[in-house]
C-alpha cells in the first residue's frame, strides 16, 4: 500500500504551508516521508500509519507546528478493529456521551481546520474524558 498527497502544516496563527506526504506500508512497518520548502525531509516509521503520524506530530509540536489532518483533531481516536483493518488509516471522530459509530470513521490524512487540531496531550485528555463519560 502506498499513497502520495499534499497536507497543510501550520502554527495555527499565521504560518500555513503545503507539504508533500508520502506513505508506504511494507509488512509491519508504515513509513511516512514529509517534505516541503520550509521543512527538510522527515522520515518516520511506525507499526501502522497512525503510529507514524503520532511520531511525526511529536516532532512538529517541538517546533510549534501542526499537521492539519483528521488524525490531529482533538476528538479523533481509533478503535483497535478500525486500526487493524485499515493499517491505521481510519479513526473515529468521537462525540462525548455518544458511542462510536461507523458513520464517524474518518481518514486520518484528510484535511482538518486549524481550530479543530490540537496537541497530542489534548487529544489524549479528550480520549480519557470520552472513555469516562457514559454513552448512549
Amino acid at each position: 500500500m502506498e499513497f502520495d498527497r499534499q497536507v497543510t502544516i501550520s502554527d495555527k496563527v499565521n504560518l500555513f504551508f503545503e507539504a508533500h506526504l508520502q506513505g508506504r506500508l511494507n509488512g509491519n512497518v508504515a513509513t511516512l516521508d514529509l517534505s516541503s520548502k520550509e521543512i527538510n525531509l522527515i522520515n518516520i516509521e511506525g507499526y501502522d500509519f497512525l503510529d507514524s503520524l503520532f511520531k511525526l506530530r511529536q516532532l512538529l509540536e517541538e517546533k510549534q507546528l501542526f499537521i492539519l489532518c483528521q488524525g490531529s483533531v482533538t476528538n479523533v481516536h481509533p478503535s483497535r478493529m478500525a486500526r487493524d483493518m485499515s493499517s491505521g488509516l481510519k479513526a473515529y471522530s468521537l462525540v462525548l456521551g455518544k458511542k462510536a459509530a461507523i458513520e464517524q470513521l474518518v481518514e486520518i490524512f484528510d484535511p482538518a481546520p486549524a481550530e479543530r487540531v490540537g496537541l497530542i496531550i489534548e487529544q489524549s485528555a479528550f480520549w480519557e474524558k470520552w472513555i469516562n463519560t457514559p454513552r448512549n
